[in-house]
């Protein structure tokens, strides 16, 4: 081989490097200026779209406050328990109660505990129904109970699945558009007149 050959070789492997290297700066080049030209969509507070904010942690009160509804206080109540309320109205505790019942951490704390709730409501409503209709059954079945006190627990068994439903007559009115009007009207003068008499 002679040298001009070599350092053509030595060339063309350099400009391939080269052109390789380019075309490799010409893609970034050519990401760069994309992502340069994109133009950020923001929401009316300046945010951008699309990006979700961290939602706020529950405080040690708050998981008080959402414990104590769980055991059934009210939401006054709870909000006494769980936070500071000497320096507050009652008119204040009752807001910030509500308010809190409305956060969202809390109500989505609260919806599990109310379908756990609700789950032993159901649960407790069938066992009482199972022991119930099998004491009933029992005394059904007892021959050495008065027959008084037999039939007394076939009826409450056949009052329990509706085989003894009394049937009540629905009875529909129908009313006018106007004298619904004239009863409106009516109702406002009455209320007017009580207005007018406290003030």
């Amino acid at each position: 081989m002679d040298d001009n050959t070599m350092n053509h070789d030595a060339i063309n492997t350099e400009s391939e490097r080269t052109s390789k290297n380019v075309e490799g700066l010409g893609i970034s080049e050519a990401m760069r200026s994309r992502v340069e030209n994109v133009v950020e969509k923001k929401r009316r507070d300046g945010k951008p779209i699309g990006v979700k904010e961290k939602e706020p942690r529950m405080t040690a009160k708050m998981r008080c406050f959402a414990s104590c509804v769980a055991q059934g206080m009210s939401a006054r109540e709870a909000y006494v328990k769980a936070y500071d309320t000497s320096r507050m109205s009652d008119a204040s505790v009752i807001a910030e109660a509500n308010k809190l019942m409305r956060d969202p951490r809390i109500s989505k704390l609260m919806e599990g505990v109310w379908e756990a709730v609700e789950q032993n409501i159901i649960d407790d409503a069938i066992a009482t129904r199972r022991k119930i209709m099998g004491d009933l059954i029992k005394h059904a079945d007892d021959d050495k109970a008065r027959l008084s006190d037999r039939l007394k627990s076939l009826e409450l068994m056949g009052r329990a699945i509706g085989m003894f439903t009394d049937k009540t007559e629905t009875k529909t009115e129908v009313v006018d558009a106007e004298q619904l009007k004239r009863e409106l009207d009516e109702h406002v003068d009455k209320f007017m007149s009580v207005r007018k008499a406290i003030h």
